[in-house]
C-alpha cells in the first residue's frame, strides 16, 4: 500500500471533470472497474488513446506534492490523517493559472505563475511528512534509474524518496504518458487545449489537497481524503 499527497479540485470542479473524462477514470471513485472512454479522442485511434494515458490514469488525475511512499513501520494511517489535517489548516490556499504544455516528451497542465508558492508548499509538505515515509528498497531505488539522475537528483532520491523535489520541484498535473512524436505530440496538445481550455480559462484556486492511496502494486491510486486549505473541516473523507 503506498499514499501520496497531491493537489487535485473537487470531484465536480469542471477542471477535474473536464480532465478525468480525458483520462477515462474518476480518482474519487472507489469502485474496482472505473474506467470508460472519453467523449473525443480526436486524431486519436482508441489503442493509442489507452496507450498515451495509462500511467496519469492510474495515478488519477493530480498534481504531486508529496510523491508515492510506503508507510513507515512506525507510523500509522490515522497518524497520518491527522498531520494532514493539521498540515492543511496551517496553509492558505491561492490562485494559479494553468496551460497546456509539454513538459519534455509529455503533455500536461504548469502553472505560469504563483511558482514561488507552489514550491514553498511542497517544500513545507515533503519536510513534514519524511517521517512517515519508509525507506525505499533497492528495487524501489533502481525503478528511478539513478544512473540516469544528476548528482542532486540522487541525493533528492535518498533524503526524501524521490528525486524531483526540494529544489528539482516543478508542479505539473500529467495529462499524458512519453509522445516521442513531435507531430503527434503537438496534435494532442492543440486536442487537450481544445477539451480543457474552459475550465483553465480563468486562474484555478489550489486550495484542496487530498492523500491519495494505492491499495495493491498493479491497481489505481484513489482519493481517500480531502481538505481546504486553512480549513478545519474536511473537504470530503472517502470512505
Amino acid at each position: 500500500m503506498r499514499y501520496a499527497i497531491y493537489f487535485t479540485p473537487p470531484r465536480n470542479h469542471p477542471l477535474t471533470l473536464a480532465a478525468s473524462d480525458w483520462l477515462g477514470r474518476d480518482a474519487f471513485s472507489h469502485d474496482a472497474d472505473t474506467e470508460w472512454m472519453p467523449h473525443e479522442r480526436g486524431v486519436l485511434s482508441v489503442d493509442e488513446w489507452r496507450s498515451l494515458t495509462q500511467e496519469p490514469r492510474r495515478y488519477g488525475f493530480h498534481g504531486t506534492i508529496v510523491a508515492p511512499f510506503r508507510l513507515s513501520e512506525q507510523q500509522r494511517e490515522d497518524a497520518l490523517f491527522d498531520a494532514f489535517d493539521a498540515f492543511c489548516a496551517s496553509h492558505s490556499g491561492f490562485a494559479v493559472t494553468l496551460e497546456v504544455a509539454a513538459l519534455g516528451n509529455f503533455l500536461a497542465l504548469l502553472p505560469v505563475n504563483s511558482l514561488s508558492a507552489l514550491s514553498r508548499l511542497a517544500r513545507q509538505a515533503v519536510e513534514t511528512f519524511d517521517d512517515f515515509r519508509a525507506p525505499l528498497t533497492e528495487v524501489e531505488r533502481a525503478r528511478r534509474k539513478p544512473e540516469a539522475l544528476t548528482d542532486n537528483q540522487r541525493a533528492m532520491l535518498d533524503r526524501h524518496g524521490y528525486p524531483y523535489t526540494m529544489d528539482e520541484f516543478r508542479f505539473h498535473m500529467t495529462l499524458t504518458d512519453r509522445i516521442d512524436d513531435t507531430g503527434l505530440r503537438n496534435e494532442v496538445r492543440a486536442l487537450l487545449e481544445e477539451r480543457l481550455g474552459n475550465s483553465i480559462a480563468e486562474p484555478v484556486l489550489f486550495e484542496d489537497l487530498a492523500i491519495f492511496m494505492q491499495p495493491a502494486p498493479d491497481q489505481p491510486f484513489q482519493v481517500v481524503r480531502q481538505m481546504k486549505l486553512g480549513s478545519e473541516a474536511k473537504r470530503r473523507q472517502a470512505p
